[in-house]
């Protein structure tokens, strides 16, 4: 091979290095930026994980809540259920009363 186109061959050579490390270069730039994508994400589902954590202490107090009101409202029932026996008892004596009080 003559000095000319070994001359050629490693400019050739040279040239397409060149372009092969401008290329790497670039690469790692996408990478670069790939990897601080990946650290954003990573940010956020630490984010998610924490609002995850809130969400369900407040799931937990809220069933404590529920089964505590269903308690109280049972009360309120057998209150009221109390309340409406004791008028109608007391609505039968008011009337037993009147008829007594008319006829005698």
């Amino acid at each position: 091979m003559d000095a000319e186109t070994r001359e050629y061959l490693d400019a050739m050579r040279a040239e397409i290095a060149a372009r092969f490390d401008a290329h790497d270069a670039r690469f790692d730039a996408h990478d670069a930026r790939f990897d601080a994508h990946d650290a954003r994400f990573d940010a956020h589902d630490t984010r998610f994980d924490a609002h995850d954590t809130r969400f369900d202490a407040h799931d937990a107090r809220l069933d404590e809540l529920r089964r505590h009101m269903g308690v109280l409202i049972e009360a309120v029932r057998d209150d009221v259920r109390a309340l409406a026996e004791a008028v109608a008892g007391n609505t039968e004596a008011i009337t037993d009363l009147r008829a007594r009080l008319g006829a005698g």
